[in-house]
């Protein structure tokens, strides 16, 4: 009680050293005094508890020692597998089959064909405890593995750290909720609203990363991939052979013609050369 009350005249204190009316101060005036008055009251009974027979600091009172229970380390597993089968419809069927002894379950599944491969990738959830069980299941199953990331993360102190300013957020929304009993008036019952609602809302911010740190260390996740390589069922006819054959022969052929033009200085020097040749041939026979 001495601790809500030496709370009640922090907050008021600092509640009327801004710069409020004379009547909001005269209301923080009023919790002030009140707040003085019972932390007095609280003073002189327990100066007289102190005082009773049979408490006095000569008689030994037993100490009881408390047990440190350490708390369970909390480790986020998360992984990805690829995985090559040379059947990808019966593969598919006995990894499945692996999951679902594993007691996991499958929460994203892509299926991709093409005409050269097909592939599905499993985002699987599987508790804490049945992690290694599963990869361990996965690759034993006789398919190819050709990749494997397992990622492990220590949010222990995460956790502890967030659950102990949780309580302290829980004691103070808990110690505004006393001070709002005590108010007499509308600004000052809006006034610890606003605490209260501060308060709230980072009490709802540390309980949702709880949350989520709880349900990662709960279950964990596997990324697994499944792929098959195929040969390229399609063969061309006649028809697309022939089409092929006319495409490359038009491509040869704009090849000759743009290097003609690229050796234009070429047929340009020879085309004068003819020139002066023909007309020395005229000049000599009119001679």
């Amino acid at each position: 009680m001495m601790y809500f009350l030496g709370f009640v005249f922090l907050i008021v204190s600092c509640s009327s050293g801004g710069g409020y009316s004379s009547e909001e101060k005269a209301a923080a005036d009023q919790l002030n005094n009140y707040a003085m008055s019972e932390s007095a009251k609280m003073s002189d009974e327990e100066a007289t508890e102190q005082q009773e027979p049979g408490t006095s600091d000569d008689v030994a009172q037993p100490v009881s020692e408390s047990i440190a229970v350490k708390e369970p380390e909390k480790i986020i597993k998360t992984g990805s597998i690829s995985l090559t089968v040379e059947e990808y419809d019966s593969a598919i069927v006995h990894i499945k089959s692996i999951i679902k002894s594993s007691e996991a379950y499958i929460s994203n599944e892509y299926e991709n064909k093409t005409s050269y491969s097909i592939s599905n990738t499993l985002t699987i959830r599987v508790t804490s405890g049945n992690f290694d069980k599963l990869v361990e299941g996965l690759e034993c199953a006789g398919y190819e593995v050709t990749s494997k990331n397992i990622e492990m993360q220590d949010v222990t102190a995460e956790f502890v750290d967030i659950q102990a300013r949780l309580k302290t957020k829980r004691e103070t929304e808990e110690r505004y909720r006393e001070i709002m009993k005590q108010a007499k008036t509308i600004r000052e019952v809006l006034e610890v609203e606003s605490y209260l609602k501060s308060v709230r809302e980072e009490i709802e911010s540390a309980e949702g990363r709880l949350k989520y740190l709880n349900d990662k260390v709960s279950y964990s996740t596997l990324t697994l991939t499944v792929s098959q390589n195929q040969d390229n069922p399609y063969e061309p006819g006649f028809g697309s052979k022939a089409g092929n054959a006319f495409s490359a022969g038009w491509e040869i052929l704009k090849g000759i013609v743009i290097g003609f033009f690229f050796l234009w200085p070429i047929w340009f020097i020879a085309g004068i050369t003819l020139l002066i040749i023909f007309r020395k041939r005229i000049f000599r026979k009119k001679n």
